[in-house]
């Protein structure tokens, strides 16, 4: 939900290209699931190009995905990545059915060398931005495609320290040359802002991370967040959370002190106050879940 006010818009924009980057362990390819599932609860299909083997079935059941209706490809090179999702956009484009979601994710989309780079033995020099060259050619030949078939391609990318930066400018920005920062359309820079512990038996355990989301980039929208809060848990994005937060953004709750909100439940007439420690037994007890509230939440 607040990832939907950070966007200025219900969901991600069909026919665009979005980069999700970030430093390892900051919940890019979870994001990425989460859209994937998205997609697949509207009746949509999904490729998930795994350049770093890593695609993990249990991961992506938990973050809400059907694992058996997951397309997973895996290439040795950039341009059989991209040539990967030519093949897909062309099948679309064939069946003419464009009303069905198609998703497709590349994880990461610079884990891989070019076909001139894979070539190249060890022991020889490699030409300076050979890689950089083959994701922007690619990119050229795919966006097109993209928006003609109303697809989304999410490519995960990491971040990479900048060199000879002055003190207090950015000091990162994600790899792979500018080709993916200059085609998509939504750049979103996730950070990993701390562990969510528990305490059980005197003893400390983490049970998720604290995220920062920002919109580096959004041709989409112009009244979207420039940044926002979630919590990455054991099971995902924590969506009851992300409604509460959202909620408040938007006036559906109201603070009426220190401790205590007052919230009108959808669809009736009744009026509860409650403190945020009760608020995912709000959701259960007198609605029907988060998914419902969250759909009520678009609607508003």
């Amino acid at each position: 939900p607040m990832l939907d006010l950070a966007l200025g818009r219900p969901g991600w924009p069909a026919g665009r290209a979005i980069e999700l980057f970030a430093w390892e362990h900051s919940g890019k390819s979870t994001m990425a699931l989460s859209a994937v599932a998205a997609a697949q609860r509207m009746g949509g299909y999904a490729l998930w190009i795994d350049t770093e083997r890593t695609f993990d079935p249990a991961w992506a059941k938990t973050n809400g995905c059907d694992p058996s209706r997951i397309i997973v490809g895996e290439v040795v090179s950039i341009e059989g990545a991209f040539t990967l999702q030519m093949n897909a956009l062309e099948a679309r484009a064939n069946s003419e059915d464009f009303s069905t979601p198609l998703i497709m994710v590349t994880d990461y989309v610079t884990g891989i060398p070019s076909l001139e780079t894979l070539d190249r033995g060890l022991d020889q020099n490699n030409r300076l931005g050979t890689d950089a060259r083959a994701i922007r050619d690619g990119m050229r030949k795919l966006i097109g495609k993209i928006a003609t078939t109303k697809a989304i391609a999410i490519f995960v990318n990491h971040s990479i320290s900048k060199t000879a930066t002055t003190p207090f400018a950015k000091q990162s920005q994600s790899s792979g040359g500018h080709a993916i920062k200059f085609f998509s359309s939504i750049r979103i820079e996730l950070a990993n802002c701390g562990f969510i512990k528990s305490e059980k038996n005197d003893e400390q355990y983490k049970t998720g991370i604290k995220v920062k989301i920002k919109m580096e980039k959004n041709k989409v929208s112009s009244g979207g967040r420039l940044a926002i809060d979630c919590e990455l848990l054991g099971n995902g994005f924590d969506l009851t959370a992300g409604l509460f937060d959202a909620l408040i953004e938007i006036g559906e709750i109201e603070k009426v002190n220190a401790k205590s909100y007052k919230f009108k439940v959808p669809g009736k007439d009744e009026v509860i106050q409650f403190s945020k420690g009760d608020w995912g037994t709000i959701i259960e007890q007198h609605s029907s879940g988060p998914d419902a509230v969250y759909d009520w939440f678009l609607t508003k």
